[in-house]
C-alpha cells in the first residue's frame, strides 16, 4: 500500500522550472564522460550520440 502511495504522490508532484536550464547536449556530455555509465567502445561513438539526441530534442521543442 505505501508503494501505491508513494507512486501516487511522485506522478503528482508538479512542474519544476530552472530559472537557467542546463543544455541537454551538455547533461549527456557529462553523462557519457562519467566513468560508470554503460557506454562500450562497440558502441555508436559519443559525439554521434551526442549530435542525434540534441537534434531530437530541438525537433521535440518545436512540436510544443
Amino acid at each position: 500500500m505505501f508503494y501505491q502511495l508513494a507512486l501516487a504522490k511522485f506522478g503528482n508532484m508538479g512542474l519544476i522550472e530552472l530559472s537557467d536550464p542546463p543544455k541537454i547536449s551538455d547533461l549527456l556530455v557529462q553523462a557519457l564522460e562519467d566513468p560508470n555509465n554503460a557506454w562500450k567502445t562497440s558502441d555508436p561513438p559519443k559525439n554521434h550520440i551526442i549530435s542525434v539526441s540534441s537534434s531530437a530534442c530541438e525537433i521535440a521543442q518545436e512540436t510544443k
